[in-house]
């Protein structure tokens, strides 16, 4: 099962993943990311406990997408084996790794007093996208 909440920050859209994402099990992701508007999409992978051959096509289909679109795709919380497979696939170099930094500078932009509330931060939860696994 693949599910997904996603955080809007200002031109900056997070989906932070859990569960798997194989063969079948990604297209409410996948609907959800091409229809977001932002500049920058980050998929937080920490929560990621399966990966196969489709979903390394899935972030490769993804940052193609992004590139076609004029959007950037950085991928969040890269886990050890998760590294591997991309490293093993050649895949590494073609995907944004985001640093701590990174994400660091990213949540204190949003966190500025400055921001109005409405640009605020909002949370949302894909509960309707769970997918039984194949």
């Amino acid at each position: 099962m693949l599910h997904f909440t996603t955080q809007d920050l200002e031109g900056v859209a997070i989906f932070h993943c859990s569960g798997r994402i194989v063969a079948g099990n990604d297209t409410c992701l996948l609907s959800a990311i091409e229809a977001n508007d932002a500049r920058l999409v980050v998929l937080d992978l920490a929560e990621v406990r399966a990966l196969d051959a489709a979903g390394l096509g899935t972030l490769a289909g993804l940052a193609g997408w992004a590139r076609a679109t004029g959007r950037r795709l950085k991928l969040l919380n890269v886990t050890p084996w998760i590294e591997a497979l991309l490293r093993l696939t050649k895949l590494y170099g073609a995907l944004e790794v985001c640093s701590v930094i990174e994400m660091l500078d990213l949540f204190c932009r949003a966190a500025d007093p400055c921001v109005s509330n409405e640009s605020r931060p909002q949370n949302r939860s894909h509960g309707a996208c769970l997918h039984q696994a194949v």
